[in-house]
């Protein structure tokens, strides 16, 4: 079954961390003990929400050197490499030489998934340097023009009077310059990513220098919409060209909001089509946006007639949360047992299953595990249908034989599964200690029930039977 995932909306903030790499082999590096044992491959599908599809497990050696293996799909795309907690978002070039070098973050995680790490590369052919110099100097110019932005605007009281209008046409002019000179770099000109990249900051900067909506749209239908001969399907791949959309029609929704309610309403694309001057898909697309930052029941109700449209099953698959188990794909997974074997979960069919996750390095998790075992011990007068499992998350070897020495009996059910980023994301960990229950079917009944100390007893005394 292909392991289809994705993290949280970017509504209307789309971050990035792009680095170009060769096809072949990358590096992780600063690691302070041990590097990880492996990586998780995923291709990203389409770069609004980052859904994303599982490819392949990758393994790293004791140096931190790893190989990327051949992808169905040749040129520039972008790929997810993840190490729970760390997850490196890249623009790969699989035409292009070079090395990738992940970095291994010298500051502790603040959860326990999805924490963006630094990169750098290995190649001198990669438009990322160039583009990373031209991002600081555009944050630069945008420190520089703030104060006199926000005056322009009225957000800083009767200001207005005092905005140095010399000194923005003067910061827009070295603006234009050196967006004109990166533009045209044969680094970035032959690169389409990279050339929506550089597109993006363009119309970031027009909008935050204040050009209104109605010219930014003007400039964007004059361009084509960026398209540079590329169906919507493609461009939806490019994080470049998708921040540059979110830009030019960053609070469509907001304006006129009474006519354009009565659009929605009455399923008009033709009318939401001819009110933005672009072709139905792209009014698709922008309905799209308009659910992610202002949803309503009027948006969402726009979808029950469009769903079978490329855009709506985008939609569709975006908002089901494929990378959870389910009944069908968890009695499939394996894990480890305290003698080294490694077993199926259907081992937990047939009764109520409650898993304490951890981390042996975790104060809470040692504490609410000592609670855990207490309940055990005594729910059996009133559930005897409920059995209890550790399931350990760290990923190495050391800390899970630590795990095992913290057990008081041999008959304490005990697995563990290491940092899997399938494993993490498909019980929907996101922090430790965490409560799973699992139903007598192997459903994941509840992904975060009561931890011990809060309520786990009365929660499944009250379980059906």
């Amino acid at each position: 079954m292909t392991n289809v995932m994705k993290p949280a909306l970017f509504a209307a903030s789309i971050l990035l961390s792009i680095v170009s790499l060769a096809q072949s082999t990358g590096q992780i590096t600063k690691w302070l003990d041990d590097p990880p044992q492996f990586l998780y491959l995923y291709s990203e599908l389409e770069a609004l929400t980052g859904e994303k599809v599982f490819v392949d497990i990758i393994t790293v050696d004791q140096e931190g050197n790893f190989h990327l293996p051949p992808l169905s799909k040749s040129g520039e795309q972008v790929v997810v490499l993840e190490s729970p907690p760390w997850i490196w978002r890249a623009v790969i070039n699989t035409e292009s030489p070079g090395q990738l070098l992940l970095h291994m973050p010298s500051i502790g995680p603040t959860k326990i998934k999805g924490v963006l790490a630094q990169y750098s590369y290995l190649s001198e052919d990669s438009p990322l340097e160039l583009y990373e110099q031209f991002r600081s100097r555009v944050l630069e110019l945008d420190y520089l023009s703030a104060y006199d932005r926000m005056a322009q605007s009225g957000a800083v009281g009767s200001a207005t009077n005092l905005v140095n209008k010399t000194y923005l046409d003067s910061l827009n002019v070295v603006f234009l310059d050196e967006f004109t000179s990166v533009l045209e770099h044969k680094l970035i000109s032959n690169s389409a990513y990279y050339s929506d990249l550089v597109m993006a900051l363009n119309w970031k900067w027009r909008r935050e220098s204040g050009e209104k909506t109605s010219e930014l749209r003007s400039l964007w239908k004059a361009a084509d919409a960026q398209k540079n001969g590329r169906s919507l399907s493609e461009l939806l791949t490019s994080p470049g060209w998708i921040q540059s959309w979110a830009e030019v029609h960053y609070d469509w929704f907001a304006q006129d909001r009474s006519t354009l309610n009565g659009y929605v309403t009455s399923g008009s694309i033709e009318s939401i089509a001819a009110h933005l001057d672009c072709s139905q898909d792209e009014a698709h697309l922008a309905m799209w946006w308009w659910d992610l930052n202002a949803p309503t029941q009027i948006t969402d109700g726009w979808w029950d007639l469009y769903k079978d449209t490329m855009i709506g099953k985008m939609r569709s698959r975006a908002i089901t949360n494929e990378d959870l188990f389910t009944s069908e794909n968890f009695q499939d997974q394996m894990w480890t047992t305290p003698s080294t074997d490694i077993v199926c979960v259907d081992e937990l069919y047939g009764m109520w299953t409650a898993i304490l996750i951890l981390k042996y390095e975790s104060i809470a998790s040692l504490r609410e595990w000592g609670t855990f075992r207490s309940i055990s011990e005594s729910i059996g007068l009133k559930r005897g249908d409920v059995r209890f499992f550790v399931l350990c998350v760290d990923g190495d070897e050391k800390s899970w034989t630590n795990v095992l020495r913290a057990r008081q009996s041999s008959s304490e059910m005990v697995r563990w599964v290491g940092n899997d980023a399938r494993w993490i994301n498909g019980l929907d960990v996101n922090s430790v200690p965490q409560i799973v229950l699992i139903s007598p079917s192997l459903d994941i009944y509840n992904h975060t029930a009561p931890l011990p100390s809060f309520g786990l007893r009365k929660y499944l005394e009250t379980l059906p039977k």
